[in-house]
């Protein structure tokens, strides 16, 4: 006890412990002032960037959950404005991975709502791609262009061909 108390009646020592803690201090603050922000994971991507694509007249837009390539980052559209634009050509899934409509057709390339209405999040596989979407949320798929028509079988979670989409060329 008494070799602390003659270390701290000597200011040279107390000096330099206060210098160590503002060394380290500074050095803390320009750790976290210098990390990365990181990416929202809100954030969906749009084809053609215009201010207000979701009323563009007879042409749906294009919003993609996985981003094909050179496509511009965008807000994702709320719900209501996502069911307005891709109406029919959308998949709603129930807590039982239940699809309605379970078989539809669309034009090859076209893009396709997959609309979780169920209390927990599904994982769906489409044409091999993944998609992990949160309970009342949704996701959009680019169906692949095909030189005959094709059946591609939706998976949902562990349950396979839950729904079909009969993909026309």
């Amino acid at each position: 006890m008494d070799t602390m108390k003659v270390w701290f009646k000597n200011s040279k020592n107390v000096a330099w412990l206060t210098a160590g803690i503002i060394v380290v201090l500074i050095i803390v603050i320009i750790v976290l002032v210098t990390r990365s922000p990181k990416q929202a994971p809100s954030e969906v991507v749009i084809e053609t960037p215009t201010e207000n694509a979701l009323v563009a007249p007879n042409k749906a837009p294009v919003y993609y959950t996985k981003a094909p390539a050179g496509v511009v980052v965008a807000p994702k559209p709320s719900y209501d404005e996502a069911v307005r634009a891709y109406g029919d050509q959308r998949v709603q899934f129930g807590d039982n991975c239940l699809a309605t409509p379970a078989r539809a057709s669309f034009k090859a390339g076209s893009d396709v709502m997959l609309d979780n209405r169920s209390s927990e999040t599904k994982v769906f596989t489409v044409a091999g791609e993944t998609y992990t979407v949160k309970a009342q949320d949704f996701a959009v798929t680019k169906l692949p262009t095909v030189g005959e028509s094709q059946d591609i079988m939706i998976d949902c979670g562990s349950m396979q061909n839950v729904a079909t989409l009969v993909v026309q060329r």
